[in-house]
């Protein structure tokens, strides 16, 4: 009953305030202070994004920011979150099995236990998503994506430690029309990849307005089962999301959003063993990184549904949001640990998800030389596992069988303060308070309700302190101070009462942006972290976890982005992120799988890694995005090629995983038929055919690596009215 309670009270809000903008609409004489542009839209090179919760030029905002459009984000042949890595340098998007964790300047999660989210938040249409299997969702309707980095514990809070990902999907539009597409890739070994999506809006009524989006794909595997000879790593996914735009008055808009996504994926867990046991190596063993031999055949079935409300309401002094978010996530996963055909370890849960939040923001008009931005927000989690099954056979019972539950309730208040104090420089003064409440429950039965272990609370307050100077209208400098916080948690398979300590980061960072003769924009940043008591987590050598906390960890380095106009539409984009320093200062007695040079697999063991390089975290990063367009008699050609560069890295602490240094090339050609909206594509992804690891799993018997897909060839045929 207080869970509904909740929601009546967090879903009212919305609209309760939505018709007080209504009411002010009907007795304001004076138009609202709004950018003249919606985010997401260029004029020349004016990009307007929504990174300090109002829209600004991209420019004018001091926060290292990489924004991508739709076109960007096609022309680089990127259609789902965790591609965005060939995009944005000092982004590193990494799974641990089947749990998202992306990693912004060394800043990640190694945490995949209940109650935990990524240290890099991720929000959708404005709604933060918690569930790390969830994450993964692709990209059918999107408008842009704006990935933040550095701590954003002001104005986003929780989590965004690293940064932030704002993924922000197609509006409905009071103008008819639609994109329909449908594709056929190859992978090298023969295997197939269908795609179809679409994307529809129009006017239902003169204040109504309504979109449909939807995506179905089904992979039939790249992977080949040696011990049952077929194909192995099979996926089927689909997306559909519902909008309703409702605008009563000129000032006012509502928008209603329901969304399903569904993922059946078994390539998630087509590992092979790197530290195999001599039981293993007996049995018929990989000799391709594309060969499986697993008795288990792994897989993770991810449901995702939820909804959102979100009314905004323009007023003569500035525009005030709220934005209500359901998100319920149900997750199944069954995984071969030891990545063999021998019945050595597995692991089996269900990780139902709840989530709802609620989000109010003011932000002002300018008051002379002063403008503020300040709001509030509640979040209310509940996870858990339900039960977690680890054993040696699916054929014998359980070793190991764990219920547990762990709910979080959050709330914050928040302020920022920019303040003109000459016609030249701008200071920007911020802060958020923060308090969180932990809770956990659990048992080795199913019992109802679940025994209280622990209970704990965090609060924290985040600062951020930056200036700006405008060295024109085309450039400015600025130099910046923020902090992050991510609460304490459970060690939800641990039956101790006693949490980890927070994650806090301190994070400063100078930076200049231009656009430079009209035709070049130019961002450059240099930063430096220092993060206490990061939270990291080890598969000890039974298959469960233990999270520790690290004593300190730094990270420095610099950033370079860059977008050329050519004439006779040529297009240049790229950038460079180059971090000589990622490290754990002092982690004196740190706990790892190390691998076990009598019988295979990994043994644990305590070692002490200060000094050492943060996992996840290449030295250097690089992409680049080149695209031509020109318009003949009879159509428009369009070509791209994207060109992403990673120096080497290892995936976990105990550094036995690791990712050589490596080059990816996607490119795509196109022809539009005149006017008649319809193109035709061919495209390749993984041109030179490079074998590159896409995520790992690390455990009491061995090291697993699972790989991204090989070269892909495909054709794409696509109508747009």
């Amino acid at each position: 009953m207080a869970g509904i309670a909740q929601a009546r009270w967090l879903g009212g809000a919305a609209l309760a305030f939505a018709a007080v903008g209504t009411a002010q609409a009907q007795g304001t004489t004076e138009p609202p202070s709004t950018a003249a542009q919606a985010p997401g839209e260029t004029t020349g090179s004016d990009i307007v994004v929504t990174a300090q919760r109002r829209a600004e030029r991209l420019r004018d905002v001091p926060i290292s920011i990489t924004v991508q459009s739709a076109a960007s984000l096609a022309a680089a042949g990127i259609s789902n979150v965790r591609d965005l890595t060939a995009v944005t340098p000092g982004l590193n998007f990494t799974l641990q099995g089947a749990f998202a964790q992306p990693t912004i300047r060394g800043i990640s999660s190694e945490v995949s236990l209940p109650g935990n989210e990524s240290n890099v938040a991720i929000y959708l249409d404005g709604v933060f998503q918690a569930s790390q299997p969830g994450n993964l969702f692709d990209l059918p309707d999107i408008e842009r994506v704006e990935v933040l980095k550095g701590p954003q514990g002001t104005l986003f809070g929780r989590n965004a430690v690293g940064g932030a990902i704002q993924i922000i999907t197609l509006a409905p539009s009071f103008t008819t029309k639609g994109k329909f597409s449908v594709s056929d890739g190859i992978y090298d070994g023969g295997a197939n990849e269908y795609t179809a999506k679409g994307y529809l809006t129009g006017a239902l009524t003169d204040t109504v307005a309504a979109s449909v989006a939807g995506m179905y794909q089904m992979n039939q595997g790249y992977f080949h089962d040696i011990l049952r000879d077929r194909r192995a790593g099979k996926i089927k996914s689909g997306v559909l999301r519902g909008k309703l735009l409702f605008k009563p008055a000129d000032n006012v808009d509502v928008t209603a959003t329901g969304f399903y996504i569904k993922k059946n994926d078994h390539a998630v867990f087509a590992g092979v063993n790197q530290r195999p046991s001599a039981e293993a190596l007996a049995l018929p063993f990989p000799d391709s990184k594309y060969d499986v031999a697993n008795d288990v055949d792994g897989y993770s079935n991810v449901e995702t549904y939820g909804g959102s409300l979100k009314a905004e309401a323009q007023f003569t002094a500035g525009t005030l949001t709220a934005t209500t978010g359901y998100t319920a996530t149900n997750v199944h996963i069954l995984a071969d640990f030891d990545g063999t055909a021998a019945p050595e370890l597995y692991s089996q849960l269900s990780q139902p998800m709840r989530a709802l939040s609620q989000e109010i923001v003011f932000s002002s008009r300018d008051f002379g030389p002063i403008r503020f931005t300040a709001g509030g927000f509640a979040y209310f989690n509940t996870e858990r596992y339900d039960p977690i099954d680890i054993g040696a056979s699916l054929a014998s019972p359980p070793s190991i069988q764990i219920y547990s539950r762990s709910k979080t309730q959050a709330y914050a208040a928040f302020g920022e303060i920019y303040a003109n104090l000459t016609d030249r420089l701008v200071a920007n003064v911020g802060l958020r308070y923060s308090y969180e409440k932990r809770f956990y429950s659990g048992a080795l039965a199913d019992l109802n309700p679940l025994p209280l272990i622990g209970k704990a609370s965090f609060k924290d307050l985040t600062p951020r302190l930056s200036l700006k100077y405008k060295l024109s209208d085309q450039a400015n400098v600025y130099a910046s101070y923020t902090e992050g916080f991510k609460s304490g948690l459970f060690d939800t398979t641990s039956f101790s009462p006693v949490p980890v300590k927070p994650e806090k980061v301190k994070a400063y960072e100078i930076g200049a942006k231009a656009t430079i003769a009209g035709w070049v924009d130019l961002n450059l940043a240099a930063f430096h972290y220092d993060i206490q008591d990061r939270q990291v987590q080890t598969n000890v050598a039974g298959g469960v976890t233990a999270i520790r906390n690290a004593a300190s960890t730094r990270m420095a380095g610099v950033e370079a982005n860059v977008a050329l106009r050519l004439d006779g539409g040529f297009r240049l984009q790229g950038g460079v992120s180059y971090q000589p320093t990622a490290k754990f200062v002092s982690y004196p007695n740190a706990a790892v799988i190390l691998p076990n040079p009598v019988g295979g697999g990994g043994q644990n063991a305590v070692v002490d890694l200060s000094d050492t390089r943060l996992a996840k975290a290449p030295k250097t990063q690089a992409t680049l995005l080149a695209t031509y367009s020109h318009a003949f008699d009879r159509g428009m050609l369009d070509l791209s090629t994207n060109l992403v560069y990673s120096s080497a890295w290892f995936y976990e602490l105990s550094r036995v995983i690791r990712q050589n240094d490596y080059v990816l090339i996607n490119a795509t050609a196109g022809w539009t038929f005149g006017d008649s909206g319809l193109k035709a594509s061919v495209w390749a992804k993984n041109l030179t055919n490079k074998a590159t690891i896409a995520n790992y799993l690390s455990n009491g018997v061995g090291y697993n690596e699972v790989y991204a897909p090989p070269r892909q060839i495909g054709v794409t045929l696509e109508l747009s009215f």
